[in-house]
Formats: C-alpha cells, structure tokens, sequence
C-alpha cells in the first residue's frame, strides 16, 4: 500500500511540472541572440617611420690609449662626413651616440663636418609626405690613418638599422684582426648573434651568440677571439630588441708594419647574377715585385670573395662563372669558372690583371653572395700598402643621391651586365630635376669610370635595374670604396575597425 501511495504522489508531482512549464511557455517573454552586421573597417593611412641612418665614428684602436691594454678599445681620431641635407622642407637632426667609452649623448641639427664617435642621422618629417630615399638622407665617412702601427683609409656608408646584416669579407690570420662594430641607436636593448661561414661550412665556436648591446651604445666585437685563424669569412648577424647597424674593420700589421685597413660595409645582394664594380687596380707591377721577396704581402692581389647558401634542394655544389671586363681596349679581362661547394665561403685569387678599371659580371646556378678584396701598393714608400672591400652593387633604378667626398680623388666605376644598352643621367639635383643633366649610355656588357668633383651632390637617375656602381676613393696611396645605397621606410595602408 506504501508503495502504491509513492507512485500516486510522484505522478501527481510530474502533472504539476509538465503543467507549470506548459504555462510558462505561453506567458513568458521570448528571448533569443540577435546577431547585427560587422562594423565596417575604414582604411588608414601609417605614416612611415622617420629616416634613419648611423656612422660608426672614428676608426676603433685595440688595447686602448695606450694599445697594451688587453679587450680594451677606443675611437682614434674623427673621420670626415658627407651627406645629403639639401631638402630643406624637412629638419635633419643628429645625435653623437654614447659610443664605445659611454659618453653622454648630444643632440644637434644639420651635417657635422666630423664625427668622433657614432653618430645617428634622422629625418624629421612631420607631415609624412617626404619620399624617402637617398635623395632625402644619404651619408657617408671617410678616415685615413697614418699612425706607426694602423694605417689605411676608412670609408664606410652610414647605414639604415636593421635586424640582420651579411658580411662578405673578413680574416682573422696572424697580422690580421677583424672586429665586428656594432651601433645601437635604439632605445632599447638589443641582443644579437653572429653566425660564421668559412670554406669548411658553418664554424661552430662559443661566444658570438647571446651578446647585448645597450641602448644608443656600440659594441666593439674581437672576430678572432672566437674564429681563430680563419682567411675566408662570411659573417650573419641577427639583432633582437632594437635595430642594429653594423661594420667589421679590417685591419693588416706585417710584423712591424701597417698593412691598410677598412670598414667592410654589409653585402646588399643575394642573387644568381651579381654585379661588382670598382675593381680599379693601381701598382700591379709594384705588387709582384714585392712578393716575389716578401711573402707576407701575397695578399696584395685581388682576390674575388664567394659564399654559396646551403641548398634546400640538397645539392652539394655549384658552378660559379665570373666574367672581368675592363673599361678600355687595353685593359683585357679574364673568365674563371669555379665549383663551389653548398654553406661554404671560397676564396678566388684574380691573376694575370694589369693596372686598369674592371667591373666583374658573376653568375651561379644558384643565389649567391660575393665580394672582391680590392688592393693598394706603392713600393716607393716602404712600401705602402692598402685594400678595401668592393661589395655587389645594388639596383640603380630611380634616383640615386650622394655627396662625393670632399677629400681625396673619387671616381664613379658603372657596368651594365644587360643585353641591350642603358642611359643613365649624372649630375646635380637641379640638372636631373629639370633633366638636362648629362647622359651616359652604357652598351651591352660596357664598363665606365667617371671621375667626380669633391664635395660635390651627384645624382644618377635611370630608368633600367640593370647598371650597378661603387665609388672608390684614392688619397695617399691608399684606397677605399663606398657602395650607393638607397634606404626608406614604407608607409601602408592598414584596415582599422573600431568597436
């Protein structure tokens, strides 16, 4: 009876649920999602970021004041800059930065005459209108050294930071010393790693990896610390936190005397056709003399520098073909073919040249990068001797601005590795801008060099990617080289939705 009386009560109570939730479906209010159409986005406009680039300063002395104090250094001298400030709708402002001694910054407008210390160059353009380029902002420095143990002209473009560099060129052999120059112009810390390649592939070593450079500090890294006694480097620097710009200086001491010295400017390309003017050789016959009795003056040949990335296809080797042509009838060029292996960096002595102005055409069955050790010797004078690093040129498309250094004898070395003739305009900015500006054609294959007044602006415009250029500077029985870049942020468009 119990049992009968629990199942009438749960029976009664399931009516009485069914019952209220059939009333609640009737007077109840109804709810339910609305879903409404997507905020439309509207198109904005981003200003690009000023323009940006950095000198290195003065050449960088080891062991300090005193040149006995081990992982010491400091910036000898002050090396003379050249640099575009003619647009004078927008402000330049520049920062001598803390450098390597830690120095207090300073702030100033328009182009100094020297620098002693790094020094950032920036375009202040508030209406982001300006287009950017080397005709907006464009530097350069330039140094000779004539003390007993560092001798050598410097030249080194200003460079645009970034977040890696490339660096074709390089050795850390006895009597050799290699160090890596790196500039934070940043507000923030950055961090950064040096990966090295040399002709037995990628070098494993400790102490390149992980290293901090401080906000608006430079970073004075001893290559031969941790690559000992390599000849043949190509460099990879990654930078994280801040942008960094970055040069290695080359410096040659044969026992007791100085050999030259440079700043190896970062390569600009990698492709399967690369174009290296500037190959201008003076005192060939002065350099074969010598090494005929000294043979630590070997290196006083030029000598073409290529390094071929490790393949994703797995192929092991290349074939690379370098063609030499010289600007006159006199001056006859060479073709060498070369098997390179894959993640490896080769070394290619250029022989049998005389004295004259080549511009060399390389080709691979792959991209590549490569560079040409460009030398000096004057055996009058103890004999003097001197290099630079002549870098893969860069497009010439549009317009290419530089002011030509005011000292020493500068000459523009054009080739045109095209099937079909180019024209390329010279000349000020007033003769391009209303374009009665001389005009060069280069035919098929040709080589130019073209002398330039110091301190001068020159522009180059043309309609072709084909030519490409370097300056080479001499002063002294000595030599450096200056590649022409152009540098620029891009503004964008970006869709902005707000909520």
């Amino acid at each position: 009876m119990s049992l009968i009386r629990r199942i009438l009560g749960s029976a009664a109570a399931l009516l009485v649920l069914l019952g209220a939730l059939s009333y609640a479906s009737i007077v109840a209010p109804s709810f339910g999602i609305e879903v409404g159409s997507a905020v439309r986005s509207a198109e904005q406009s981003v200003k690009a970021p000023n323009l940006q680039v950095v000198c290195p300063g003065g050449a960088i002395r080891s062991g300090g004041a005193s040149g006995t104090r081990l992982g010491e250094f400091d910036q000898s001298g002050s090396a003379e800059v050249n640099a575009i400030d003619w647009l004078r709708t927008a402000t330049l402002q520049t920062k001598a930065l803390a450098g390597i001694s830690g120095a207090p910054t300073s702030a100033s407008t328009g182009v100094p005459d020297r620098v002693g210390r790094a020094t950032l160059f920036e375009v202040d353009d508030p209406t982001g209108k300006l287009e950017q380029g080397s005709q907006l902002l464009s530097a350069s420095q330039l140094q000779l050294q004539n003390a007993a143990n560092f001798s050598g002209l410097l030249a080194a473009s200003c460079e645009q930071p970034a977040a890696e560099h490339w660096f074709v060129g390089g050795d850390t052999t006895v009597g050799r010393e290699a160090l890596m120059v790196v500039v934070n112009p940043s507000q923030v810390d950055a961090q950064i790693d040096i990966a090295a390649f040399s002709n037995g592939g990628q070098v494993t070593v400790d102490g390149l990896a992980g290293l901090s450079v401080p906000a608006g500090r430079t970073l004075i890294v001893p290559l031969a610390s941790s690559l000992v006694n390599q000849a043949t480097l190509t460099l990879r620097l990654t930078a994280s936190g801040g942008a960094v710009a970055a040069w290695i200086q080359q410096r040659v001491v044969r026992g007791t005397i100085p050999g030259g010295s440079d700043f190896i400017a970062p390569s600009t390309e990698l492709a399967k056709s690369l174009v290296i003017p500037g190959l201008m050789l003076r005192g060939t016959a002065d350099a074969a003399a010598i090494i005929k009795t000294r043979p630590a003056y070997a290196d006083q040949t030029p000598m073409l520098r290529i390094f071929v990335p490790a393949d994703s296809t797995g192929a092991k080797t290349i074939t690379v073909t370098a063609q030499l042509f010289g600007s006159t009838a006199n001056t006859f060029g060479t073709v060498l073919r070369q098997t390179v292996t894959t993640g490896t960096t080769t070394d290619v002595p250029l022989t049998g040249l005389a004295d004259g102005d080549y511009v060399a055409f390389v080709s691979a069955d792959r991209p590549i990068r490569a560079a040409i050790r460009l030398p000096r010797t004057n055996k009058t004078k103890s004999p003097a001797t001197d290099f630079a690093w002549l870098q893969a040129g860069a497009s010439l498309k549009g317009i290419r601005a530089f002011q030509v250094p005011r000292s020493g004898i500068t000459r523009l070395s054009l080739g045109n590795p095209a099937k079909t003739p180019v024209k390329i305009a010279i000349g000020s900015p007033q003769q391009v801008s209303s374009a009665t500006a001389p005009v060069v054609t280069l035919a098929a294959g040709e080589v130019r060099s073209i002398g330039l007044t110091a301190g001068t602006l020159v522009w180059l415009k043309t309609d072709s990617d084909a030519p490409r250029a370097n300056l080479v500077i001499d002063l002294d029985s000595a030599v450096a080289t200056l590649p022409i870049t152009d540098y620029k942020n891009l503004g964008s468009k970006v869709q902005v939705s707000v909520r």
